[in-house]
């Protein structure tokens, strides 16, 4: 094809977008506390970078953290500048969908991505994201 249409080639590959693979680890650690009070649980949210991942400063500009309605404040934002991770500690009483909303660096076409934990009380859950952002040219 390269002989017989040496301009379409040409063409088509200077669009190819480049592709990059993001990955960072999302989970929780829970301690159980001895007490009456109905919060028996103190837990903690992680984001940070994966095995193979680039710094989170580095891909993400800001992340949104939203929890449960019963908990003041319920939306969380955290500024990414030269941080390597996120950490949210809370206590509490059940388990809940935490959601997360990703605010990507100016040099990624994608604008954000939103995100999901299952919090979980267990001494620590972990899982790897892994998504494909394309670079601006």
């Amino acid at each position: 094809l390269k002989l017989l249409y040496p301009q379409n080639i040409h063409r088509k590959e200077k669009n190819i977008m480049e592709r990059v693979i993001v990955r960072f680890a999302i989970g929780n650690r829970t301690e159980f506390l001895q007490t009456n009070e109905d919060n028996k649980y103190v837990w903690s949210l992680f984001m940070e970078q994966a095995e193979g991942g680039l710094p989170l400063s580095e891909m993400m500009e800001k992340v949104v953290v939203k929890l449960h309605p019963t908990f003041t404040p319920k939306e969380i934002e955290f500024n990414m500048a030269n941080k390597q991770s996120v950490s949210l500690q809370r206590t509490g009483w059940g388990t809940f969908r935490i959601n997360i909303k990703v605010v990507w660096k100016g040099k990624f076409n994608e604008k954000e991505s939103e995100f999901h934990h299952d919090l979980e009380f267990v001494a620590e859950t972990r899982r790897v994201v892994q998504t494909y952002l394309t670079l601006k040219k």
